[in-house]
């Protein structure tokens, strides 16, 4: 699967209301899908000015912000007592300065069978390779100050660790951190840092960093303290050569079942081990395998049918006394 194909995997689209938080210029859900309501931190305009100059955004396809989620909660955003059938984030749940409160906000705003359906960066592939997984105590403690903002403590974290990765090396295990070059000084880490507290700026960072078993974790530890009401309803690893991976929530009252679809999560998940990176490469090579066997299947059972279509038809009939009259004469000369 595709990243489209598992945020819309078995989503009837033309029958539910859709929530993309974060679109910007590649929504996964269009206005021509279904009925889908477009919320990010700030306005079209907004955001077509700060990207501006980025080379990997086309602004001109960023697309209308329906609502706008910031000082306002979610419900306030999108109109008191609406409620949407799934929500889709992708690669926005690492950048929200209060995760407990998104997750709490978005529940609310949920179906009671509604879905959200995440596309997380994996840190091991990413430029979060540096950086340490989050802790249930970071959360915490950007729930308790109700930060609506990233917090300096994210802002120096990802400033100081940030660099660039070779995604393909790092599967490969020949990463040296010794050699990696970093994006910002430490003088700009703390300067950033110093604005968000003095001029309440908001610097777009990863406050919060995984990989499938830590976020696992964490969630789990999240639920058992009654923080947040979500259960693991599906999750896909990190493919090999990738740098993301998939999770499916959904709101559950039952603690225990929570809890345990966590743990299941993290059984599944691949643990950061670099030494196990080649099984990971040729448990791909055999999935691929695999799917080109399947194809040739499907090319021979299609020529099969042709066969048998013909040995069926009217000319194949007539033609029997000719095929016969060859076959006994080819008997006899080979004699």
């Amino acid at each position: 699967m595709n990243r489209q194909d598992f945020l819309l995997h078995g989503v009837s689209l033309a029958k539910k209301t859709a929530l993309e938080i974060g679109p910007l210029a590649s929504p996964i859900v269009t206005r021509e899908m279904g009925d889908v309501i477009y919320v990010d931190y700030a306005d079209a305009a907004f955001l077509r000015h700060r990207y501006e100059h980025d080379p990997n955004v086309d602004v001109a396809k960023i697309v209308d912000i329906d609502a706008i989620w910031g000082e306002d909660t979610l419900q306030e955003a999108i109109g008191t007592n609406r409620k949407v059938d799934y929500v889709i984030a992708c690669h926005v749940i690492e950048h929200v300065p209060d995760l407990i409160t998104w997750l709490n906000e978005i529940e609310h705003v949920l179906t009671s069978n509604g879905e959200v359906r995440l596309a997380i960066p994996d840190k091991r592939y990413t430029f979060d390779y540096l950086r340490s997984e989050t802790r249930l105590a970071d959360v915490v403690t950007a729930n308790l100050v109700r930060a609506r903002i990233p917090q300096s403590r994210e802002i120096i974290d990802f400033a100081v660790n940030k660099t660039q990765m070779d995604t393909d090396a790092a599967w490969r295990g020949e990463v040296d951190v010794t050699r990696l070059p970093r994006d910002y000084t430490f003088e700009d880490a703390v300067r950033l840092a110093q604005d968000a507290i003095t001029h309440g700026t908001y610097h777009d960072v990863h406050c919060w960093v995984f990989t499938p078993y830590s976020f696992a974790k964490l969630m789990g530890e999240l639920v058992e303290a009654g923080l947040v009401h979500f259960m693991c309803a599906d999750f896909i690893d990190t493919a090999y050569g990738q740098l993301e991976f998939f999770c499916t929530l959904k709101t559950s009252l039952d603690k225990s079942k929570c809890i345990e679809s966590w743990r299941a999560m993290c059984d599944t998940a691949q643990r950061p081990n670099p030494v196990t990176n080649d099984t990971f490469r040729l448990k791909q090579e055999l999935l691929e395998c695999n799917a080109s066997l399947h194809k040739l299947d499907a090319q021979l059972r299609s020529c099969q049918n042709l066969v048998n279509d013909y040995r069926t038809s009217t000319s194949w009939k007539i033609t029997a006394p000719l095929r016969a009259f060859i076959a006994v004469w080819r008997k006899l000369f080979a004699r």
